[in-house]
């Protein structure tokens, strides 16, 4: 496999992991913090993409550092609200 081909693997990995979470969110957040949580990770799947073909990487690398941070801090948020459920850890 590619370098460039295992970031999109474990994304794709990530994904599956955490869209099962995300149906138990609470009913109120299902439409707020998991759509968020759902945008940013489509937003990273996008950004590897584009990294993966560009020429000039380390601009869109740099978005991709900036997203990942933006989900990294929704998904604590989601854990210190209890949203995630038991025994559901994404930083492991």
């Amino acid at each position: 496999m590619a370098d460039g081909l295992k970031i999109k693997q474990k994304h794709e990995d990530l994904m599956m992991y955490l869209y099962p979470a995300l149906r138990q969110f609470p009913r109120s957040e299902k439409y707020a913090m998991a759509t968020d949580i759902k945008r940013s990770l489509i937003r990273m799947l996008e950004l590897i993409t584009k990294a993966n073909k560009a020429k000039r990487k380390l601009p869109v690398l740099l978005d991709l550092d900036t997203e990942i941070d933006v989900l990294r801090t929704l998904l604590r948020v989601s854990m210190e609200l209890r949203f995630l459920p038991n025994g559901v850890s994404v930083f492991r």
